[in-house]
């Protein structure tokens, strides 16, 4: 499998962001950035507003959680991407935002994570065994191949689990309450077990390892008993966790329910927010359409 990403770098956001990000760059201006600023393009700026910040601290205090011990924060994942052809150029632009927090003196990343990742995961050449829900113009066959995706997503996620300081990882994915089982034959769902992102038209069974993948995440649920017979929070069972921590802490933290209630809690804030400041929430992004005018700028560039 090819390398794809050629460097990974963790960068902490803040409010003075969404001021300096209003208007966005031009895709040469955000592909080809020397030091990575900013946000990642489809991605709404509500995590870095300053209500966003307020709400969610006084949420944290209301849940039983202590705001300046969790000290909630949001990260962008940038990342250097190898050119397809061998006089292109690298790119270097922000590919994900995760939220991080702390927990017992713990660092974790997750679980609300978004960005090009999922885009990838949709699309695929022409001339490839048909798994994805858009396809890319005949040009870019036998160049953008699925390898490719799944180094793109795969070494994207290890380079933030092991960054320094960074003590493990919960990736939430919404699964419109699909069961881990079977969400983990999605294509996404499949990589971050460690799979090939075409496993499911190969006919390789969920969690077969693929050579070169070197993620091993291990997907979950959240029952209700973590609630403690209170009344399941909306969106509660709308996510598939993937856990990307060390075996001692995957089984320490994962029979912690206050720890999982905090995940959840942390997952839900955008719908929440959303949902309750909608004057206040620039809304969500994120759509297909615009997902594919990056997908083939990227590979028009790329490729050129």
């Amino acid at each position: 499998m090819p390398r794809a990403v050629l460097d990974v770098a963790v960068r902490a956001l803040d409010e003075r962001m969404v001021a300096d990000t209003e208007q966005d760059p031009t895709l040469d201006e955000y592909l080809y950035q020397v030091e990575p600023t900013g946000l990642p393009m489809l991605i709404e700026r509500d995590y870095l507003l300053g209500e966003f910040i307020e709400w969610t601290g006084q949420e944290l205090e209301r849940e039983g959680f202590d705001p300046v011990a969790i000290n909630l924060r949001y990260a962008s994942i940038d990342v250097k991407l190898a050119p397809l052809s061998r006089h292109g150029r690298d790119f270097s632009f922000p590919f994900m935002i995760n939220s991080v927090f702390s927990y017992q003196g713990l660092t974790i990343h997750g679980p609300f994570v978004a960005g090009h990742q999922a885009g990838l995961s949709m699309v695929q050449s022409l001339s490839e065994v048909k798994y994805a829900r858009f396809f890319l113009p005949p040009r870019f066959d036998g160049k953008f191949t699925s390898d490719h995706q799944t180094s793109i997503i795969s070494h994207s996620i290890h380079g933030i689990v092991s960054a320094p300081g960074v003590d493990g990882m919960i990736a939430g994915l919404p699964d419109r309450g699909r069961d881990p089982e079977s969400y983990v034959k999605s294509n996404i769902g499949r990589v971050l077990t460690g799979g090939h992102i075409t496993d499911a038209v190969c006919g390789r069974e969920p969690g077969t390892v693929w050579p070169g993948n070197p993620l091993r995440g291990r997907p979950y649920k959240l029952t209700p008993a973590v609630f403690a017979g209170t009344e399941v929070p909306l969106y509660a069972d709308d996510f598939t966790y993937y856990s990307f921590l060390p075996d001692g802490l995957h089984e320490e933290l994962l029979q912690d329910r206050d720890f999982l209630r905090l995940t959840d809690l942390i997952r839900r804030f955008g719908p929440m927010f959303k949902a309750r400041f909608p004057d206040t929430s620039t809304g969500l992004l994120f759509n297909p359409g615009r997902n594919m005018e990056f997908i083939t700028g990227l590979l028009k560039r790329s490729v050129a």
